[in-house]
């Protein structure tokens, strides 16, 4: 919070960490929103081939999905759930580090997944020269390389 440690004080901690919470929260409810928008985007666009709908519909459920089961973990994991910005509540909280691997992991999974899902439908757009096709490829995969670059785990 740029202050010495000797200045952070047990408030300002329990502060932070309660901010650290919320917008946590916040994150993976826009995450969420993001992710489940572009799905239904290409749905919307390349609805006519029932295999491609039957992969948008599985990475749907699997995004929706794991990021519940996130959104679950970080509110259900300290008991009671104040313990997780105030450490002098008594009770417990469950050691994050395995499962926040396994939801960056899925996080990266899903990012990926998403971003080659409509690749199969633009190759098969009947654009009037291949130079167009080769141009709509690469503008998603300046996309696709952009996300790699500011996702973090």
């Amino acid at each position: 919070m740029g202050r010495h440690e000797w200045d952070f004080t047990d408030t300002m901690s329990e502060r932070m960490y309660f901010w650290i919470m919320v917008s946590s929260e916040m994150y993976l409810t826009s995450l969420i929103g993001y992710k489940v928008s572009l799905i239904l985007l290409y749905l919307s666009f390349f609805r006519i081939h029932t295999g491609f709908r039957i992969w948008c519909y599985a990475a749907l459920v699997f995004v929706v999905g794991y990021l519940t089961a996130n959104l679950i973990t970080e509110v259900a994991g300290c008991t009671p759930v104040q313990r997780f910005w105030d450490k002098s509540v008594p009770g417990h909280c469950i050691k994050t580090t395995d499962s926040e691997i396994f939801y960056g992991a899925c996080n990266m999974f899903t990012d990926l997944w998403v971003a080659i899902l409509p690749l199969p439908m633009i190759a098969r757009l009947q654009l009037k020269t291949r130079r167009q096709k080769i141009g709509v490829i690469s503008v998603l995969g300046i996309g696709l390389m952009y996300d790699a670059q500011t996702n973090t785990l």
